[in-house]
């Protein structure tokens, strides 16, 4: 299936723009700000049912959260853990304000928005570390925030997706804490990128393979490909992980090897769903609330996880 239309649209006009991998850091960073700031003028953001920001504190430092909390009236809400994407280096709270507001709409659950540090000022392992230390938090703050500690989900797309896997293979490695499921958009899972969907987007489809050469080299250049901390795919209990949800777009350089996590996670004997999200491209879900068919996987994604919240 082609690029849906009106994504289309908008990959044209990202070709006048800079690469990434042709920017520094702090410029890429600006640049991302501001494309994002131009999709939410046109997007009807979601009023959360209430807002806190919080902060917790792990090995690097301080580690700023934000709750969105939904609209529906509980004593405790399930949570959902959220790490946004960004390739390590770029994004934030901010640019993934009206992901979580709409995720927290259509879920029922809290969610917990997680300002990670960013490489290259903090390379790997620093945004796993913060990525667990805010589960940490979580369930030792969950009480007065009104936030259910047996009821977590993990969630995150692109390189947020791999924070969420990281996190629950940390847990489960370390006896952490119990989390109930995991929903993964577009994640970034190995650390050998030499899947077919890679020679068959690695450009125009807006991340290229150059970009994602570049997001690795600023993070963890150097580092064991084999770390599962790093590429969870290569993790060798897969099949304990909890319940796996995972969203690839058609159209990505990173669809085939979500989509290898997911067969492994199966193959292993472990609980796990799959959903190609037809015509979309990566980061797709930065156009929630702009257009319907954008609305209808983040809906399709949510449902399974939901189900599992509720058991």
């Amino acid at each position: 299936m082609a690029v849906h239309e009106e994504l289309q649209a908008i990959l044209e006009e990202q070709e006048s723009m800079m690469q990434m991998h042709e920017l520094t850091p702090v410029e890429a960073r600006g640049q991302f700000n501001d494309s994002i700031d131009v999709i939410t003028s046109h997007v009807n953001v979601d009023e959360a049912g209430g807002l806190r920001d919080v902060m917790t504190t792990g090995e690097y430092g301080e580690i700023p959260l934000r709750i969105y909390y939904p609209d529906t009236e509980m004593d405790r809400y399930p949570t959902m853990v959220y790490y946004h994407g960004g390739g390590f280096v770029i994004g934030n709270i901010g640019t993934h304000d009206h992901i979580c507001r709409a995720i927290a709409k259509e879920s029922d659950c809290a969610v917990v928005s997680v300002d990670y540090r960013l490489a290259p000022e903090h390379p790997f392992p620093a945004a796993p570390e913060d990525a667990y230390n805010a589960l940490l938090w979580l369930v030792e703050n969950a009480e007065p925030h009104h936030l259910d500690a047996k009821r977590i989900a993990l969630a995150g797309d692109s390189a947020g997706g791999n924070l969420a896997a990281v996190t629950a293979i940390r847990a489960l490695k370390e006896n952490g804490p119990r989390v109930a499921t995991l929903l993964l958009f577009y994640p970034s899972v190995s650390g050998e990128h030499d899947f077919p969907s890679v020679d068959m987007f690695a450009g125009g489809y807006g991340l290229s393979l150059r970009d994602l050469e570049w997001f690795m080299e600023q993070y963890a250049d150097g580092e064991d490909e084999e770390n599962p901390y790093l590429a969870p795919l290569a993790f060798d209990r897969l099949g304990e992980l909890p319940p796996t949800h995972i969203v690839t777009a058609e159209n990505d350089v990173l669809r085939d090897e979500g989509e290898a996590f997911a067969k492994a996670i199966d193959q292993e004997g472990g609980r796990v769903s799959l959903r190609r999200a037809e015509g979309m491209i990566h980061g797709f879900l930065h156009w929630t609330r702009a257009f319907p068919e954008v609305d209808e996987e983040l809906l399709a994604a949510l449902e399974p996880v939901k189900d599992v919240l509720a058991e």
